[in-house]
């Protein structure tokens, strides 16, 4: 089922098993996400014969011609492509580095064509190979299941992992799509692995969800399920053994349960779901945007209707140092009121442009900048401040021109460098979808003094600079910048309003103890499936029952 918590549900697997002394990996056959982290490219004993599969499938799916493929290949200063950011939270738990093989097929939003239709980059072991609508990908996709098996095989041997745990993807049970699945069934039929169903009580009807599940499983693949989660349990689970025992009785599986919460820190599936954040602003209740709302260092991401990258905001919700606020249509009042807006990424740069210009955030943004308030701009959000995109006209607040390039997306490398000038050490990746440069028309301006305290944000340890600071206006494509606690008082709070926060002690890593293994640990409390148990289940004969 979708939205359901596969994600971490299997991150808590995951980590009971690498606790309790047994290696693993995580694995998705295919993902869709806008969200993705760096991982390492195969190395070289294993990268010819993926590319080589690589190629086959492309051929049979009439992908690409074959000419693309010396583009896919890493080059020597290249070291890591693009996996989602779910399979490097997993790959977290299992205390291993996350590597393009836990993720061979990724979709990815972004573009539109001629006929205004939405594109979808296609990336294969960690590069972006192609870019199509949906429709015609979903009809290709199915040849690449060979590239998908021997990713499977790469990535235990790679890793040594005794068990790969393997994440589905939306519904198990969608008759009119089981054709062409890779990631689901299928998958569990070519590799005969045992599977787990996780189901959902968040909006009720669980025991339909389960039920109707089995209903449309062959009995063959049924009898490869081990058992049934239900996630975000609301109920007290000792007063619904019954029920459960019911349910169990009618899909002869055990049935465990979860306790629902939202207090993981640790990111979503598909960046954090913004959706769900903007229900406070549907209902209007300002006061309860989030947790801290009695803090007065308000930072408000503008969630523009394709907005990406909502992950790299993710430590801010839970720094106790400020209130973090998402909006769409209820625009914030500027500073003093709000510290800080951010600009997120997004898939379709152009259109989201045009819909800050008609929806009255450009404004917004600029009287906010005029009153001292701060503005951080990530990656597109960066592009967005200049002063024009291609050939549309942006916000105007740094003297940048911008080409935005979905189908050129490319990640450059992870980087360290620090802030300029404070010299606050940073760390992130770059993923380039296009380029930005001091606007032609400004180019003698910038030289002979006019914009007064414009600098790079940062400088990288090659020094290289990076991004742009004009005022309070501030720019880059580094991905992660947010990481960093100084960072993060550095890049959102004028200089002015410090003075606070130095009494106030807040670690980069966000979330203490481990959220990962408090994950777990309610997973092995409310569900008794702790590492013996899981090995058992995994390893033993109830898998075949």
């Amino acid at each position: 089922m979708s939205n359901v918590g596969k994600a971490t549900i299997s991150a808590a697997i995951c980590r009971i098993l690498v606790n309790g002394g047994t290696k693993c990996a995580p694995f998705k056959a295919q993902n869709t996400s806008k969200s993705t982290s760096p991982a390492l490219l195969p190395d070289s004993s294993r990268r010819d014969r993926l590319y080589e599969l690589l190629a086959i499938g492309a051929k049979i799916g009439n992908i690409e011609s074959p000419k693309s493929y010396s583009s896919v290949a890493p080059t020597k200063d290249q070291g890591y492509g693009q996996i989602g950011t779910a399979q490097s939270i997993q790959a977290e738990a299992c205390m291993i580095v996350p590597r393009v093989e836990m993720n061979p097929i990724f979709f990815k939003s972004g573009g539109q064509n001629d006929n205004n239709e939405n594109l979808c980059g296609v990336i294969v072991t960690g590069k972006q190979i192609i870019q199509d609508t949906y429709a015609n990908l979903s009809r290709r996709i199915s040849s690449l299941q060979s590239m998908v098996l021997v990713s499977h095989r790469s990535l235990a041997n790679a890793t040594g992992a005794e068990v790969i745990v393997i994440q589905g993807a939306g519904s198990c049970s969608e008759l009119n799509l089981i054709d062409g699945d890779i990631v689901n069934l299928p998958l569990v039929r070519c590799l005969q692995c045992p599977w787990i169903l996780v189901a959902n009580d968040e909006n009720g009807g669980v025991f339909a969800q389960v039920v109707g599940t089995k209903m449309c499983v062959s009995n063959k693949d049924w009898k490869l399920c081990l058992a049934v989660i239900v996630n975000k349990y609301k109920g007290k689970i000792e007063d619904s053994v019954s029920g459960f025992k019911m349910l169990e009785n009618m899909i002869g599986k055990p049935v465990y349960a979860m306790n629902f919460t939202d207090d993981w820190h640790i990111p979503k599936q598909v960046g954090i779901c913004v959706e769900s954040k903007l229900a406070w602003e549907k209902r209007g209740d300002d006061d309860k945007m989030t947790k801290n709302n009695t803090v007065s260092t308000v930072v408000v991401v503008v969630v523009y209707p394709h907005t990406t990258i909502s992950n790299e905001v993710y430590p801010l919700e839970h720094d106790p140092r400020f209130r973090l606020e998402w909006r769409r249509k209820r625009l914030p009042k500027p500073y003093p009121a709000t510290t800080a807006i951010i600009l997120p990424g997004s898939s379709l740069t152009l259109l989201d442009l045009k819909w800050l210009q008609d929806s009255g955030w450009a404004d917004l943004i600029r009287k906010h900048v005029a009153a001292g308030g701060v503005v951080l701009g990530l990656c597109a959000g960066y592009q967005m401040l200049g002063w024009r995109v291609n050939t549309k006209q942006a916000i105007g607040l740094l003297p940048i021109a911008s080409t935005a390039q979905p189908a050129e997306c490319k990640l450059v490398n992870r980087m360290k460098g620090q802030l300029y000038p404070s010299g606050v050490h940073i760390d992130g990746f770059e993923i380039n979808c296009g380029f930005s440069e001091v606007a032609q028309s400004e180019q003698k301006n910038v030289a002979h003094g006019k914009y007064h305290g414009i600098s790079p944000l940062l400088a990288y340890e090659d020094g290289k600079p990076e991004g742009m600071v004009l005022g309070r206006v501030k720019g880059t494509y580094l991905y992660g910048i947010l990481r960093s606690a100084d960072a993060r008082v550095e890049l959102l709070v004028p200089t002015d309003d410090r003075n606070s926060f130095d009494s106030i002690q807040v670690s980069d890593t966000v979330g203490d103890p481990d959220p990962i293994d408090k994950l777990a640990e309610q997973l092995q409390k409310n569900c008794g499936l702790d590492h013996d148990r899981l090995r058992n289940m995994i390893f033993g004969t109830n898998a075949s029952q």
